[in-house]
C-alpha cells in the first residue's frame, strides 16, 4: 500500500521532533530480542544523503524517542 500525501506529511512532521544526530544513542526499553523472545527491529532514516540508524530494538517496543514515529509508520504499513 502506498502512503498518502497525508501519511508522508504526518511522518515528516514527526521526524522533525526527533534529534536524528542522537538516534543511535537512544536506548531500547526492553531486550527480549537477545533471547529470541521478540523480533529484532532497526530504524534507518535517510535525509539529504545522510542516514541515521537506531540501535536494534524489540519489534513494537522502540526507544521512547522513536515510539510515536514507529507507531505511525506501522499504522501506515498495516492499512
Amino acid at each position: 500500500i502506498e502512503p498518502t500525501s497525508e501519511d508522508w506529511k504526518a511522518l515528516t512532521n514527526l521526524i522533525k521532533e526527533i534529534d536524528l544526530s542522537e538516534m543511535e544513542s537512544f536506548n531500547p526499553p526492553s531486550d527480549k530480542r537477545t533471547v529470541d523472545a521478540a523480533l529484532h527491529a532497526t530504524l534507518s532514516i535517510t535525509i539529504d544523503n545522510a542516514t541515521y540508524k537506531s540501535q536494534t530494538f524489540d519489534h513494537g517496543n522502540p526507544p521512547k524517542e522513536l515510539k510515536i514515529f514507529v507507531e505511525k509508520l506501522l499504522q501506515i504499513a498495516l492499512k
